[in-house]
């Protein structure tokens, strides 16, 4: 359990600081950002889109 724990803690942290990047920023503007997360052996794969926007 506490391995998961650390993991989520890891993959928001990434998140975080992936957000943080202007390149990214500019990015969500248009057809946002999808991308995949290697942490402590396991793939996460993610699309990360404004709410409201492209649709």
């Amino acid at each position: 359990m506490l391995g998961s724990l650390k993991a989520l803690n890891s993959i928001v942290d990434q998140l975080n600081k992936l957000l943080e990047r202007e390149d990214i920023q500019r990015k969500l503007k248009g057809e946002g950002v999808k991308g995949k997360l290697e942490i402590e052996g396991y793939q996460i794969y993610f699309l990360i889109k404004r709410e409201g926007e492209n649709e």
